[in-house]
């Protein structure tokens, strides 16, 4: 490109000059004129139109440097935000190692931001969480809450140094909440609502997710009216109340104890598909239609 605009000025100062007369004797075969003023308007005329070609070449050549140089700004803004998505996730991630609970909730908020205002991390994003929730942990029992908060209480009023000992570990019943939030989530992006052709679709709606949830320990899990391509139930541990009415795989769910390593992969056949149930459930089949309390590993 730089060599045609250094050969195209010389030719265009030369058509602006001697040039005008060369094409009028060589190209336009006129070389006889009543008058001088008819010579002078007939080379008038050849370099107004050299001088319109020229000005629309350089019309494009401008609109050619102005598009690559818009080009190169938008990948270079690309690759900004891709680095800031990359630090923005990175920075998430590290949150959710913390053992403060006010710190992984901000990391799961984060991470759900991010994955809503980038559509190709929300499979990233989910990815993160389901394994959150896969990490092993305990839910606490009664009991056992009553007597932290009796243990809280007797701290507070004896300012004992031991309190801030405690705070080096992860409290259960703080995870608890933790574990809570980031199941809710993914059931406020994964629940599809049914709509008119004229109603908008559910602005946070993340289609097309797999779901990786083997040998987590679920509480309370609500995964009614959701929508999710594949999921992974395999040895999943279901601690009080879990909805699965109105939920809808579009391909396979893995239901049931977690094989071993021994196991074949043929021998690992898709539950077949469940009902939507609108009645109450019989004992049997204790996660599907209306909610029943159950403390169960499957």
């Amino acid at each position: 490109m730089t060599v045609l605009v250094l050969l195209a000025v010389p030719a265009l100062v030369w058509m602006l000059g001697p040039g005008a007369t060369w094409v009028l004797e060589h190209i336009d075969h006129t070389t006889v004129f009543t008058e001088d003023k008819d010579r002078a308007a007939a080379l008038a005329a050849i370099r107004g139109n050299v001088l319109a070609v020229a000005t629309g070449l350089a019309a494009l050549l401008a609109v050619f440097y102005t598009a690559r140089n818009a080009d190169t700004a938008r990948r270079t803004f690309q690759l900004g935000e891709r680095g800031h998505d990359t630090d923005r996730f990175s920075k998430a991630v590290e949150q959710l190692g913390s053992n403060q609970a006010p710190v992984r909730l901000g990391g799961l908020y984060a991470l759900e931001q991010l994955a809503q205002n980038n559509p190709a991390l929300r499979q990233t994003v989910v990815d993160v969480i389901c394994a959150y929730l896969r990490m092993p942990w305990t839910p606490p029992h009664e009991e056992d809450r009553h007597e932290k908060i009796r243990a809280a209480q007797h701290a507070a009023r004896t300012r004992s140094p031991g309190r801030a000992e405690s705070r080096a570990s992860r409290d259960p019943n703080e995870e608890r909440q933790v574990r809570l939030t980031a199941q809710r989530l993914l059931a406020d992006h994964l629940r599809w609502q049914k709509r008119r052709w004229w109603q908008h679709p559910n602005p946070v709606f993340w289609p097309d997710i797999r779901l990786d949830l083997t040998g987590a320990t679920l509480l309370d899990f609500r995964f009614d009216s959701c929508r999710v391509d594949r999921a992974a139930f395999e040895g999943t541990t279901f601690t009080g109340y879990a909805w699965f009415s109105e939920a809808t795989f579009s391909g396979t769910a893995w239901f049931g104890a977690r094989p071993s390593p021994a196991t074949p992969l043929s021998r690992r056949l898709p539950s077949p598909k469940v009902p939507r149930s609108r009645g109450r459930p019989s004992p049997a089949t204790p996660r599907f239609g209306r909610p029943t309390r159950v403390q169960t590993s499957i």
